[in-house]
């Protein structure tokens, strides 16, 4: 299927078609269409998620979250240089969780007790001028490196149109979470990605951001997805061009329903036991 004629991005899921409008899944018909994909068939996209506020306050709640990770050829266009040659392709499916492939920290929400959506761009013009609707490209500094070791720790203030309404990745270590967030946001980056370093550690809660939000997504992600992000960022074709690599992550907050209060089974025969001797009473005084 071609992505851009069909104006947004479609995928199988629970056998019926959910075709993505920006950042909403809706129910789209009941034919089975999909991408080959070789990562978990079925992702874990939900996850509790309490919001924690400055006063104190906790308010317990869930994420619900995609990413998915896509290539799409670029090269060979019809100027040689550089063009996109064919449809975005889905390579995985992450599930959510810490310690698992993701884990998503969602920009400051102001009102705790409301549904909360996030809606991300799908870029500007520079390297972002061939977008996929419903997706959002990725990039690193450039340069770029080959992996997650030469992968920059956005430390430092950078700029570039490489990265303007771009999702942007970065290495954790050395600087804080706050830090590199910062920076990539002072870049125009409408979200950052930050890969654990360390190998089998899974995707972390990034330090510092809970009772501090970032004004952007941020998502961490674990060293192995951070390998398939960096093989598909440096994967090249015929043409010895890199592929253009996007992302199709969306984000939702839901506060948990309040718990109301239930009596006790003791309780409620209690209650019953004083309703049948109040009739009893009444009964004997008529």
């Amino acid at each position: 299927m071609d992505l851009e004629s069909a104006g947004s991005v479609t995928r199988l899921e629970g056998g019926v078609v959910m075709r993505r409008f920006v950042t909403n899944w809706v129910l789209a018909g009941a034919m089975a269409v999909g991408f080959a994909t070789t990562a978990t068939a079925v992702p874990i996209t939900s996850y509790p998620q309490p919001l924690f506020f400055p006063d104190g306050s906790v308010v317990p709640g869930t994420i619900t979250t995609t990413f998915d990770l896509y290539t799409r050829p670029y090269g060979g266009g019809a100027f040689g240089c550089c063009a996109p040659t064919g449809p975005a392709t889905l390579l995985h499916q992450f599930s959510v969780g810490i310690g698992s492939d993701f884990w998503v920290h969602i920009p400051s929400i102001t009102d705790p007790f409301s549904s909360w959506e996030m809606s991300i761009p799908t870029g500007s013009s520079g390297l972002a001028g061939w977008p996929v609707s419903g997706l959002n490209l990725v990039a690193q500094t450039y340069p770029g490196g080959t992996d997650v070791a030469t992968l920059s720790e956005w430390c430092s203030p950078l700029g570039g149109s490489f990265v303007d309404g771009i999702f942007v990745i970065a290495r954790r270590g050395t600087c804080a979470f706050t830090d590199k967030i910062a920076n990539i946001e002072a870049a125009n980056g409408v979200g950052a990605i930050i890969v654990n370093h360390l190998p089998g550690a899974g995707a972390m809660a990034m330090g510092g951001l809970f009772n501090n939000p970032p004004s952007v997504p941020a998502i961490s992600v674990s060293y192995e997805v951070g390998e398939l992000i960096m093989a598909a960022l440096n994967s090249t074709g015929a043409d010895n061009i890199p592929d253009l690599v996007y992302i199709d992550f969306s984000a939702r907050w839901d506060p948990d329903p309040p718990i109301t209060s239930v009596p006790e089974p003791g309780s409620l025969t209690l209650l019953g036991v004083g309703l049948a001797a109040l009739a009893i009473r009444r009964r004997r005084r008529r």
